[in-house]
């Protein structure tokens, strides 16, 4: 990566595969844009992007491509819930501009999780 993504992203992703889908943070992953920060402690759980199956030959599977950098921090924000939801898609988004995934993948991707990732947010809505 380039130095600004460094900056922006200054500990390696680290994770391991526990199942089902399912990647486990060995360490802590840090996303750093000021004014904000995104610490996302080691042990979270993510299917990292949520991308449907049928969609993969498109799109790319759940943890290929550079969006998991934006998919993590965003699965994150849905679980702690300290933004809006509108607001931690428009981060998702802003992640994914940052990180220069083409535009119509990027949009369809943000446009995909404000359509249907309602009920995500409302499943960790009803756990905290």
């Amino acid at each position: 990566m380039n130095p600004l993504i460094n900056k922006i992203f200054p500990l390696p992703l680290r994770a391991e595969y526990i199942g089902k889908g399912i990647w486990e943070l060995t360490e802590p992953f840090i996303y750093n844009n000021p004014p904000i920060k995104i610490v996302i402690p080691a042990r979270f759980r993510s299917d990292g992007a949520s991308i449907p199956k049928m969609f993969w030959s498109v799109i790319g599977s759940p943890w290929t491509g550079k969006y998991v950098y934006a998919a993590l921090p965003h699965d994150y924000l849905y679980f702690v819930q300290l933004y809006s939801r509108k607001e931690s898609d428009f981060i998702f988004y802003e992640i994914m501009q940052i990180l220069k995934v083409v535009f119509p993948k990027r949009w369809s991707m943000y446009h995909a999780v404000r359509t249907f990732a309602w009920k995500a947010w409302n499943n960790y809505r009803k756990k905290l």
